[in-house]
């Protein structure tokens, strides 16, 4: 890590420093999938979404890798790479789908089933709605819980109301 804003600095629960001055998450899962969309950015510089859980006295956040390209190279010297923390807070409304994919790298597809999901239909609905079998909803469903780091339909929409301050 090169240099982190006074705001970054105090998320110490979150980030914790690691030798030649990289960074981890505290959180096991989310750091698993940290370190891995490190390693990779090096070879193929996409932008990733991790989910880190709430804990108590924090809300969730989510953690995009902003790989740096062109001219950002000017601005951050040395840096491959801008590491963003957003929390997610509260709400009772659901973001839309490009707001749901660039937070947790859902393909439409799967955003637009999370929004239906978010809106308080069921899997035969939202594919109903959508128009796809509800065999593919499943699966979607499925991928949509491993980005979001959920395992029940109403944990994930809580989550997807909790994120309508970005949008």
């Amino acid at each position: 890590m090169l240099t982190a804003n006074p705001l970054f600095e105090g998320m110490a629960d979150v980030f914790l420093p690691t030798a030649h001055g990289g960074i981890a998450i505290a959180d096991q899962t989310a750091n698993a999938l940290f370190q891995q969309a490190i390693a990779q950015n090096r070879d193929n510089r996409v932008v990733r979404s991790i989910p880190v859980a709430a804990i108590k006295g924090r809300p969730a956040l989510v953690i995009q890798l902003l790989p740096l390209r062109r001219a950002a190279h000017d601005i951050f010297s040395g840096a491959d790479v801008l590491v963003v923390a957003t929390t997610v807070g509260t709400g009772a409304t659901v973001p839309s789908p490009n707001v749901l994919s660039g937070l947790f790298d859902l393909t439409p597809a799967e955003a637009r089933l999370a929004v239906e999901l978010a809106s308080g239909h069921s899997v035969q609905e939202a594919a109903m709605e959508i128009g796809i079998a509800v065999k593919s909803a499943r699966t979607y469903l499925e991928r949509i819980f491993r980005k979001t780091e959920t395992s029940r339909q109403s944990e994930l929409v809580a989550l997807l109301k909790s994120a309508w301050s970005f949008s």
